[in-house]
């Protein structure tokens, strides 16, 4: 979810982008057309699933505003960002059972020292796995020398984390609950 602050950001351009004067509503997503996923009866993979169609439809918009029209960039894109956001889930895993420990089931200081350290654990390897995407990515890509390609890569979060830096500890705060809130419901 690291990359879904961004990214809605980046679906409000997107969307500002693609707007034509008569848009035909029939080539609209089925959500843009008024049909909303009914999230509470959703599964966690089909919630995930509406969700990266999001991503890659906003990714894909925007690229194509800003003139990356490549379908093989695009791919790359979104397959560098999907496999960035499955790095996390060791992540956001460590991340709820430390947050049930101190807040629904209290334990031992032992036992949340060990918790604590599993998730700086899977942070670490998921900033060297993000790396090595980001990496993988310039070397196809080549971001790095297209300045425009590169700050939309920036600013979404997908080589750069200066848009989390927007949301401060609010969005982090919001962040955490939602997580811990996935493991209650």
């Amino acid at each position: 979810m690291k990359l879904l602050f961004p990214l809605v950001a980046a679906l409000f351009l997107g969307t500002l982008c693609n707007a034509n004067a008569q848009p035909n509503a029939q080539n609209a997503p089925p959500m843009a057309r008024g049909a909303q996923p009914n999230w509470a009866k959703m599964t966690p993979e089909e919630r995930r699933k509406v969700i990266r169609k999001t991503v890659e439809d906003t990714v894909r918009g925007t690229m194509t505003h800003l003139g990356y029209t490549d379908k093989a960039t695009q791919d790359d894109v979104v397959k560098t960002a999907f496999a960035q956001e499955d790095a996390l889930d060791p992540v956001r895993d460590a991340h709820r059972k430390l947050t049930l420990s101190i807040m629904a089931n209290p334990k031992s200081d032992k036992d949340t020292t060990a918790l604590l350290t599993d998730l700086r654990d899977a942070i670490t390897e998921a900033k060297t796995e993000r790396a090595s995407l980001i990496k993988g990515l310039d070397e196809r890509i080549e971001f790095s020398k297209k300045p425009g390609l590169g700050a939309f890569l920036s600013l979404v979060g997908i080589t750069g984390d200066e848009s989390a830096f927007m949301g401060g500890i609010t969005a982090n705060f919001t962040s955490a609950l939602a997580n811990f809130n996935r493991q209650l419901g």
